[in-house]
Order: structure tokens, then sequence, then C-alpha cells
């Protein structure tokens, strides 16, 4: 599983991406890279769709829910899975989400000025 690089603002940071305007904006002022379906996505598979140099947020959305990433130097900064009405953060959301099927992936470069700041 690749790296949920460890900072003091990972939690605070994971929580704000579960913002539905975040989320619309990443997606919106962000520059499309992939919109795709596959049948199966691990996390490995999901992180390995992004630039390495700049920020990227990835949506993985299937029958399970929903997970929201956003990666950055082939490391989750900010993870959440949303399932119904209920949403996990952080490694919480990892764990929840490790291996996704039948799933439409969204994969989004983002400009480092949309990102919440600390």
């Amino acid at each position: 599983m690749p790296g949920l690089r460890s900072s003091r603002g990972m939690e605070s940071l994971s929580k704000a991406l579960t913002d539905i305007v975040l989320i619309s904006r990443l997606v919106l002022e962000g520059e499309a890279l992939e919109f795709t379906h596959v049948d199966r996505a691990s996390l490995d598979d999901l992180v390995e769709r992004c630039p390495r140099e700049s920020p990227c947020y990835v949506s993985a959305k299937g029958a399970s829910g929903t997970l929201h990433l956003l990666v950055y130097r082939g490391y989750v900064v900010a993870a959440s899975f949303r399932r119904g009405l209920g949403w996990a953060t952080g490694s919480d959301a990892l764990r929840e989400a490790e291996t996704l099927e039948d799933v439409d992936v969204t994969v989004v470069e983002v400009p480092r000025s949309l990102l919440p700041q600390e």
C-alpha cells in the first residue's frame, strides 16, 4: 500500500475532504486527467494514476461507497470514504476502501491554490 504521508495536518485535511463544496471545486477547477470505469481498483492502482510532480485528486465511486484521495509525489496525503450518509477519514478511510470493485474513477490535477491551507 502506498505510504500515507504522516503529518500533523493529515487528519484535518482528510476531514476537509468530506466537504462537498471542496470536492466540487477540485473537480471543476482542476485539470481533468482521466475519467474511466474499472472492474477492480486497489489503492496502489489509484495512486499510480496521478502525476508525481503535482497534487492530484482521485475519486473512485462504486456501489460500496466513494473513496476520495489527495495524492502528492506518490503519497496519499488525505483520504475520505463515504458510505451512505457516513464518512470515514484518514487511515480509517483507507482501511474501509482497500480494494474497490466496479468503480468510476476520476483523476484531476489540482492547483495548489485550491487545497485547504493550515
